[in-house]
């Protein structure tokens, strides 16, 4: 008998779960969320009025901010120069010089990857850079970037 009770109030207990489930269902879908510029204009992103609301969770600044943080507690520390397409390699190859003759590392990065610039959207671009930059104007200021940068170039036009 004690186990017929016990079955009754359990099939009870599940049967209510469902529809709890369902209506929490139902208010998730309004909203959709969204992790890369792909799922964004997939979702209608670009749209002046878009289907559904847009959650925007941006993973890959995420991941990059970090990866910088990480590669900065272990004492790693790089500077980045965006530049755009056609940026000539000799002027690259002389930054690189001028550079590591301060003993300073730096990398590059394209700000536009192609001749038609990104449409401006939720999210941000080169995140692990700018932190890397952030962190390196921190530790070795700003002013020490510039004098190299400011001393006479003589850079191909």
């Amino acid at each position: 008998m004690k186990l017929l009770t016990l079955l009754t109030v359990a099939l009870l207990m599940l049967s209510c779960k469902p529809k709890e489930k369902e209506a929490l269902a139902e208010k998730e879908s309004d909203t959709v969320v969204v992790y890369n510029e792909t799922e964004y204009r997939e979702n209608g992103g670009r749209l002046q009025n878009p289907p559904k609301a847009l959650k925007i969770v941006d993973t890959a600044c995420i991941n990059g901010k970090k990866r910088a943080e990480k590669l900065i507690e272990k004492g790693i520390s790089k500077y980045y120069f965006g530049v755009r397409l056609g940026f000539p390699p000799q002027n690259e190859r002389y930054l690189r010089e001028k550079f590591s003759e301060k003993e300073i590392d730096i990398g590059f990065y394209y700000t536009e990857p192609t001749c038609i610039p990104e449409m401006p959207g939720p999210f941000e671009a080169n995140c692990f850079e700018k932190s890397m930059n952030i962190a390196f104007e921190k530790k070795y200021s700003k002013a020490r970037v510039d004098s190299i940068l400011h001393a006479k170039f003589e850079l191909a036009p």
